[in-house]
């Protein structure tokens, strides 16, 4: 829309004045305006914006000054250029009361044409500037209005979109909470039950309305774990596998104990703050007695073959002694093998009891001040044949100082010999096998580093899983033994049992470094101590049976602690 020509005000009570005035400043671009008496040119100027008004100063009733005055009190007209036309001198002091009351000039009668219409076009520029700039901030307001209200738009939708998606969340979390297959409970940090599904409360033989609000450790007691405060007083997501319940749960119900598997994740605030948890209860009772009942049977079952096993290989022993002269080389080498794989069996048939004994707290240790350096050289010289015959080299490096630690030497040494059997299997001819050891504060660090083909990444969390062997084709006749994959979970039960902890480093090629820490031996150690019957079963000894461990059976070790478990018993 094309903008309004500028508007002129003129002003005077004579009627051929404003007609002088129309015909001087007469233009097409100019909307001249005419007004006969001050009250009439403010009515006008109420209406309607003017470029400049041209203002009589002597008319009756109102003058050109106080018309002028009025202009000036208006907010919408405060700004607008008054030139003042008179017909007689103005003395000083009437040109500074018109100055004082907004007056930008003045212009004697008759006037000279070409100075009027110079002067109202600097005034209709000013005015046109002016409108343009108004029209400008005008069109800048408006494309700012609608920015503001297209980002509203779009913020609104927005907001919608992830309330919808809340929604969604909720109530496939309420769904997943009301029909999950697991016991689901969510808590204040105070502990107190603020929700649970109908699983959780099945689980516990109660009433789901009776659960809220109360505190779970008096709703549902057999659930005391202290792990479960410290998430929620330190922010510390907590999870128990197989948590054993003693009691009926309910008055109702056979079976004596219950097994669940527990889990907690604290819950953060928007303040940051731990405002409570959420509580997973799995029933695991079943899974436990079926993995308890398995574990039994293949304990009898591995007990129970020992007999014959041991039998056999004492009957080809005898064989291979008496009937050597009477059999050929290739006989011989038959009955060397046969008796070579029945001692792995055996050793297999062992490993499973021992681990059976370890898992189930029955293993007893007999725990004695043990010198690691006399214990490393001696695994050391008997392992040096093997490693020579696959040039291999084994070094010792235990100070005298190290310090001696409590523990069952007979375990301690299994350990050691183990991982020293398994760098020599997996360790190039040439290569070196060290066994290395220094003080900590407080414990005492063991290393077995060897310059092996080293271990893969993703292989070396699974190194201390049961049953978990690598086989690799590159060791050619190094593989001296087949693994059983119980020789590493044997180790780690071992330490674990004393209270230390066992861990690998390698990389593929840059060999092995197998970590044990034990905790210092204490100072002194009782004369004699009961015997510990829960997990692990311990017997403590000042005298445990004296001399090398080396060339002990696995018949001769069980009668020397048979023999040590019936002399500790006597006193």
């Amino acid at each position: 829309m094309a903008a309004a020509n500028p508007a002129i005000l003129l002003v005077d009570d004579q009627p051929a004045n404003l007609m002088s005035l129309k015909e001087i400043l007469r233009d097409p671009e100019l909307d001249l305006v005419t007004a006969r008496s001050g009250q009439e040119a403010l009515k006008l100027i109420l209406k309607r914006d003017f470029a400049v008004v041209l203002l009589d100063v002597n008319m009756p009733d109102m003058d050109g000054f106080e018309t002028a005055k009025l202009i000036r009190a208006r907010d919408r007209s405060k700004h607008l250029p008054i030139i003042f036309l008179t017909a007689m001198y103005t003395d000083d002091l009437s040109a500074a009361r018109g100055y004082s009351l907004g007056a930008v000039d003045y212009i004697f009668k008759p006037y000279v044409p070409e100075i009027l219409r110079s002067k109202i076009a600097v005034f209709v520029d000013l005015f046109n500037k002016t409108e343009e700039i108004r029209r400008q901030s005008i069109l800048m307001r408006e494309m700012e209005q609608r920015e503001y209200e297209g980002r509203l738009v779009e913020q609104r939708q927005r907001l919608e979109a992830q309330a919808m998606l809340m929604r969604e969340e909720h109530r496939i979390s309420r769904s997943i909470l009301e029909h999950a297959p697991i016991g689901i409970a969510r808590l204040d940090r105070g502990a107190t039950l603020i929700e649970v599904n109908e699983e959780f409360a099945r689980l516990f033989k109660r009433d789901r309305d009776s659960l809220v609000r109360r505190n779970l450790f008096d709703a549902v007691p057999c659930l005391r774990e202290e792990n479960i405060i410290q998430a929620l007083t330190e922010n510390q997501p907590f999870f128990k596998e197989g948590l054993k319940v003693n009691g009926n749960l309910s008055p109702l119900e056979e079976k004596p104990e219950r097994y669940f598997d527990l889990a907690v994740w604290p819950i953060e605030g928007r303040d940051m703050k731990i405002s409570g948890a959420v509580l997973l209860v799995v029933d695991v009772t079943e899974r436990t007695r079926l993995s308890q009942q398995r574990d039994d049977f293949v304990a009898t079952l591995a007990h129970d073959l020992q007999t014959p096993v041991i039998a056999s290989d004492r009957a080809l022993e005898l064989l291979q002694e008496t009937l050597q002269e009477r059999l050929s080389g290739e006989q011989l080498k038959l009955v060397s093998m046969l008796r070579d794989n029945n001692r792995t069996l055996l050793n297999m048939i062992q490993s499973l009891l021992e681990i059976y004994r370890y898992e189930a707290g029955a293993q007893p240790l007999y725990f004695d001040d043990v010198d690691l350096q006399l214990v490393a050289e001696t695994c050391a010289r008997d392992l040096t044949p093997l490693a020579e015959k696959h040039g291999i080299q084994i070094s010792v490096n235990v100070p005298s100082n190290t310090h001696r630690v409590t523990a069952d030497r007979v375990a301690v040494r299994r350990v050691i010999v183990n991982l020293v059997d398994n760098a020599i299997k997996y360790t190039p001819r040439g290569g070196q096998i060290d066994i290395r050891a220094q003080n900590l504060d407080g414990r005492v660090s063991l290393e077995i580093v060897d310059t092996g083909i080293g271990i893969s990444s993703d292989a070396l969390p699974r190194l201390f899983n049961r049953y978990w062997h690598r086989a690799d084709k590159s060791l050619g006749d190094r593989s001296h033994k087949q693994s059983c994959g119980l020789g590493l979970y044997l180790c780690k039960q071992i330490i674990d049992a004393h209270g230390g902890r066992i861990w690998c480093e390698s990389q593929p090629g840059h060999g092995s470094r197998f970590t044990i820490e034990f905790p210092c031996a204490a100072r002194s150690l009782p004369a004699v101590t009961q015997t510990v019957a829960f997990l692990p079963a311990v017997i403590s000894i000042a005298d445990p049976p004296d001399g090398p461990v080396t060339g002990i059976t696995a018949d001769q070790e069980e009668d020397i602690r048979c023999q040590t478990k019936t002399k500790t018993s006597l006193g």
